[in-house]
């Protein structure tokens, strides 16, 4: 299978000068997309560690759940979850973290109407919303926000 090298962008939380990340993602038929999804998408992205004692399969079930529901409300597109694999020696180092997930939207309208949706916090997004953020290390998550071009 092969790869491709891309540059996953970041800031530096003190200085908050933007960085870039290599990573090399596996190629897949279902991973490559559209032009068109590509030209009017966007994906956030969250950067985080499990609290300890939390196992990767606890914290799948829980986002599932609130990805789930997400979809099912004509919010979110796809997602993917990956465990990271640290390149040492390859540009600036980003915070601390374990796991990266990633979740498309159609729009960057889509997106925001779903930031909206969750930040209300009514039922049942908030139970499903807390229940994935409870597996999480508290002061690990990190996330950006970024449209295709």
């Amino acid at each position: 299978m092969a790869g491709l090298p891309v540059y996953l962008p970041t800031v530096d939380r003190l200085s908050g000068a933007p960085r870039f990340q290599l990573r090399i993602l596996a190629l897949t038929q279902n991973a490559i997309m559209k032009p068109a999804d590509r030209q009017s998408g966007a994906a956030l992205h969250g950067l985080f560690s499990l609290v300890d004692g939390v196992s990767e399969e606890e914290f799948l079930i829980a986002f599932r759940a609130f990805y789930e529901h997400l979809k099912e409300t004509g919010f979110v597109l796809r997602h993917r979850i990956s465990r990271r694999q640290p390149l040492e020696g390859f540009g600036e180092a980003l915070p601390d973290f374990d796991y990266h997930v990633e979740i498309e939207f159609l729009t960057l309208e889509q997106d925001r109407a779903c930031y909206d949706y969750v930040k209300k916090n009514d039922e049942p997004i908030r139970s499903l919303h807390k229940a994935m953020n409870s597996k999480v290390k508290p002061r690990s998550a990190h996330f950006f926000l970024d449209a295709y071009i």
